[in-house]
């Protein structure tokens, strides 16, 4: 007689124990606990490092500003107090992204710790610079905060044989300025054999060794020997190195120097915000940076020769605090392994005709279906969820402070969903044309990730490869009498290898991006769901629509649980874009929002109904459309262009000004419209865009913190060509409420994350 379906019992165990490990696989890539400042003089005190943040990160502390300043001063400071004699390295940096080119008075911190050796030098960075929309306690205080207790910490323990170099970067949120003119310009860069750059996207969590130079075999080596809490994945380098986003690590990848970033990711909604404060800073997540930090200054600072090129390596962590690693050329043969296994099991199965090519196909086509069916189910989730909290719309990106909730919720969603599908297309196909079916899509994605992404070809080779082993064993070791409960057991017990990679992957996704990419951040977590189909299977047996509803019930508690706390206040919230535009040529000011509608605050400058349009008189070369108003006109002084020297030669004309914002504006913008053959600011070239067609006949230069006598600007064009240009000087902060008239923003809202949010603008226009 043939056994029955697993009992209740075996199902709930099965269910809790995958719980259970769901909770570990997530819990133990928390950060470590913080150390207090009582600890050795030798070891990493994140209750140390704190105290530098509360100095550093008093309020924002963007280029130009007077808070600019008063970091540089206490970090020379403590620098000094702790042994070393730090420099100061002015100059102009400059980026060269034509049309628009940034450029700006930099003031890079270097200090150096001379080891007992020949010279070798590792280099630990972060910038000290924040955005203007924020005082940047995580972005970048806590990187700066890192490395002044970890100089303090060298400085009390026995030399190294490396010299240890310290770079505090400046006008990195403005172009990576800093590290371009260190790496360019300073004579030490050349002896760096290795870099460690520590960065924020976020208020909290782990921190993750997100990217590294290639060829990185050594340094995931270094990595995995000589830390405690090691979080990584060579997956998220695959995707970052995809991404157009760049921090201070990217200027020394491309000058060849091997290195590594760090970065934590949770509390997207408080990023570049002025929720990024002393307040919102997780002490475990700077101990955590810490350990990093001073870990691998002994390491490299012990020997350098492991930073030597060694072949890319395929690594991920486990368990919070093991990191599994192998050569990347293994991926192949690791795969080729797998398909032979996943041949093995089809033939298997085959030949006892519990296969056949048509119970496959159906059961492909089911997780397909479950594929489709749960993106489009996520996202009419997050449509839903945003129609009834309109207000999401105000805070970054779009996103929820409940964010958490909102993860777990979008997590059961995609299991129920899967489950329903399973319940209601499923049941004609027999168990093991489903399960193979579904592995079908598993080694179709192997192979292609191989092939195209080969650094995330772990999270689908290993799942897969031992949920194989378990299926494999009904074919190989089971009788048609074994037990129902055994054949679960084994199945549930194969699936937890792809539990652990994959729900804290997912997870750590959930949490950086957001939600607007759910539907596709979500799929990972149908994939693994095929891994546990004898679980859904037999949990939607009988009343088949039970579980699925039981499940999205779950979600939606989750949901509204997430909406419970959606109102604002001075710790949640919401932000608004305004700026304050005066063109001093017409003599006409405007409000000006890049928001999508006016709120109860920026009601008072735009009403219900405002007009949108280009802001041809500041921004003539944009393309983006903003919420504009007329304002009253403040009497600020406008920048000047005075001409220090004009001629013509060889049909090039050579015009030198001397560029000035009588009013100490912390930015000035230069707007040209002519057809320019070369430039040059405050001596040093600046390359535009080749010339030729029309849309390369504008070009742009914003330089940040001019001096008040001013800069200088060379351009050269050819000598036919009128020069019309255009300068704007940038402050940060609105005008006077009380001279322009306007009630001051409410304690729960703040300044959008913009580039020029909370500015006043100042243009005039010349003509040469």
């Amino acid at each position: 007689m043939k056994p029955g379906p697993p009992g209740l019992i075996g199902k709930v165990v099965s269910w809790i124990a995958l719980l259970l490990v769901v909770f570990a696989s997530i819990w133990l890539q928390r950060p470590p606990a913080a150390v207090s400042a009582s600890a050795a003089a030798t070891e990493f005190s994140a209750e140390r490092a704190l105290q530098h943040i509360a100095a550093i990160a008093r309020a924002p502390r963007p280029v130009g500003s007077a808070n600019h300043a008063a970091a540089r001063d206490y970090i020379l400071q403590q620098l000094r107090s702790s042994g070393f004699e730090p420099e100061v390295q002015k100059t102009t940096g400059i980026s060269e992204a034509a049309p628009i080119c940034v450029a700006g008075a930099i003031e890079n911190i270097v200090a150096r710790r001379k080891g007992t050796g020949e010279g070798h030098v590792v280099l630990l960075v972060a910038h000290y610079d924040s955005v203007p929309t924020g005082p940047g306690a995580n972005d970048d205080a806590a990187g700066a905060a890192t490395l002044l207790e970890t100089a303090r910490a060298l400085t009390a323990s026995t030399p190294l044989r490396n010299d240890i170099l310290f770079l505090f970067t400046d006008a990195e949120e403005a172009g990576l300025l800093g590290a371009r003119v260190f790496v360019a310009e300073h004579l030490w860069a050349k002896d760096v054999e290795v870099v460690l750059n520590f960065e924020a996207r976020g208020n909290g969590g782990p921190v993750i060794m997100f990217e590294t130079s290639p060829q990185n075999g050594s340094l995931i080596r270094a990595l995995a020997q000589a830390t405690a809490f090691p979080l990584a994945n060579s997956l998220s380098y695959e995707i970052y190195k995809r991404l157009p986003n760049n921090t201070d690590l990217t200027v020394f990848k491309i000058a060849g120097v091997p290195g590594m970033n760090f970065a934590h990711i949770h509390g997207l909604t408080h990023y570049h915000t002025a929720l990024d404060n002393l307040e919102n800073v997780d002490p475990r997540t700077l101990q955590h940076h810490g350990s990093y930090a001073l870990a691998l200054s002994r390491y490299f600072g012990a020997d350098v020769d492991g930073t030597e090129p060694e072949g890319d390596a395929i690594y991920f962590d486990a368990l919070g605090f093991l990191l599994l690693r192998y050569p990347a050329w293994l991926a192949w043969p690791f795969t080729v392994g797998t398909l032979l296994l996943f041949a093995a099991v089809v033939w298997s199965g085959s030949r006892r005709k519990e296969l056949s090519g048509g119970g496959i196909a159906a059961g492909a086509l089911f997780l397909f279906t479950s594929l489709v069916a749960t993106a489009a189910v996520v996202w009419a989730a997050w449509w839903l969820i945003r129609k009834v909290h309109p207000e999401y719309s105000f805070i970054t990106q779009g996103d929820s402070y409940s964010h958490g909730f909102y993860v777990i919720g979008f997590a059961a969603l995609a299991l129920a969903t899967t489950a329903a599908v399973l319940g209601s297309l499923a049941k004609r196909i027999s168990e093991p044309n489903l399960f193979i079916g579904s592995f079908l899509w598993w080694a179709v994605s192997m192979v292609a990730v191989t092939g195209w992404v080969i650094g995330g070809s772990y999270l689908l080779t290993w799942p897969l490869f031992f949920a194989l082993l378990g299926f494999g064993y009904r074919f190989v070791r089971a009788s048609e009498n074994a037990s129902p409960a055994t054949k679960l057991a084994v199945a549930t017990v194969a699936a937890i290898p792809g539990v652990l990679l994959i729900v804290p992957f997912v997870h750590l996704v959930l949490i950086a991006m957001p939600f607007a990419l759910a539907p596709a951040l979500v799929l990972p977590l149908v994939l693994l769901s095929a891994l546990l189909l004898p679980l859904l299977r037999s949990s939607t047996d009988g009343r088949r629509w039970l579980f699925p509803g039981m499940i999205a019930a779950t979600a939606v508690l989750f949901f509204v649980l997430a909406g419970v706390g959606s109102g604002f206040d001075k710790d949640h919230r919401s932000s608004n874009h305004l700026l304050y535009s005066l063109n001093t040529t017409t003599q006409r000011a405007l409000w000006v929002s890049g928001d999508v509608r006016p709120d109860k605050w920026t009601e008072q400058f735009f009403g219900k109904n405002p007009q949108r349009g280009p802001l041809a008189d500041s921004l003539p070369f944009g393309r983006s459309k903003y919420l504009q108003a007329p304002a009253p006109i403040v009497p600020l002084e406008p920048p000047e262009a005075r001409v220090l020297d004009d001629g013509t030669a060889n049909g090039v004309r050579r015009l030198r000004l001397r560029l000035v914002s009588p009013r100490g504006a912390e930015r000035i913008s230069i707007q040209v419209s002519a057809e320019i053959l070369s430039a040059s600011v405050e001596g040093k070239a600046v390359v535009p865009k080749e010339n030729g067609s029309e849309a390369q006949k504008t070009w742009s230069l914003v330089y940040l913190a001019p001096p008040r006598e001013g800069i200088e600007l060379i351009v050269e064009t050819k000598a036919t060509s009128p020069l019309a240009l255009r300068l704007v000087d940038e402050s940060y902060g609105l005008p006077s409420h009380e001279v322009a008239k306007f009630n001051d923003r409410p304690a729960d809202m703040m300044p959008a994350p913009f580039f020029r949010s909370d500015v006043t603008l100042v243009s005039r226009d010349f003509s040469f």
